[in-house]
């Protein structure tokens, strides 16, 4: 019985002194410090579902935590007070007045050039239609013209139209033939002196030509031209 107790005591210090070699040895080789230990000794003091709880905890302690920094950080990109966002608020409001009043003086402008076309362009409408009433009465005169007294009223209102208008119904008479030609001479011809300078200035601005031609039937059917100045020593004629 005093040789087993022997033998059960030289085993046990055996393995104390294993034991004590391993642990130098971790520690030697710097694989074992005070903090290894006592998470080694946390561990086998702590049961299983103890330590568990103990992580489920942490775990559910960092969450919060995580979800409380969060909330913090949106909370300080948000307005620092309720004054701030309403100015912020009133200053949105002052730009969409501002940009719906631009948006309105944009529109009044447009519609202003556009009444202001609209009109002009009515205005030459009108304008051209008065003229083409105005020639087309010229030209029945003219067409319908009989005696003497119907040559007067025909006369009479090609000097009433513009030059313009009496040159371009005079044109149409040229264009119709020799027999129109002369007939739109007589009416030059018998034309007040003023009227038919104007009138002639027309056909001399669009055809120099036809305008020099005229001048010339006219000289020719007893218009005087007038008298030239005789050259310094000339003899008088």
């Amino acid at each position: 019985m005093k040789s087993l107790w022997t033998l059960i005591a030289v085993l046990a210090l055996a393995n104390l002194l294993a034991v004590g070699g391993v642990v130098a040895w971790l520690g030697a080789t710097q694989r074992l410090d005070k903090d290894r230990v006592l998470a080694v000794k946390q561990i086998l003091t702590d049961p299983v579902p103890v330590a568990k709880a103990k992580v489920a905890a942490d775990e559910s302690k960092a969450k919060e935590e995580a979800k409380k920094q969060a909330e913090d950080a949106k909370l300080r990109r948000q307005p620092s007070s309720s004054e701030q966002q309403l100015r912020e608020r009133l200053e949105q409001i002052e730009l969409d007045r501002q940009r719906s009043a631009r948006l309105r003086s944009e529109a009044a402008l447009l519609q202003k050039g556009l009444s202001e076309q609209i009109a002009s362009v009515e205005t030459r409408l009108r304008a051209l239609a008065d003229e083409k009433r105005g020639l087309e009465a010229a030209q029945k005169m003219i067409a319908d013209a009989d005696g003497g007294a119907q040559q007067r009223k025909v006369l009479s209102t090609l000097e009433s139209l513009k030059p313009a208008q009496a040159k371009t119904t005079l044109k149409q008479l040229i264009d119709a033939g020799e027999e129109g030609r002369a007939q739109a001479l007589r009416y030059l011809d018998q034309m007040d002196e003023g009227v038919r300078a104007k009138v002639m200035n027309e056909f001399i601005k669009e055809d120099p030509k036809l305008a020099a031609e005229l001048l010339e039937g006219l000289r020719t059917r007893g218009q005087k031209p007038k008298p030239s100045t005789p050259a310094p020593g000339a003899p008088p004629t």
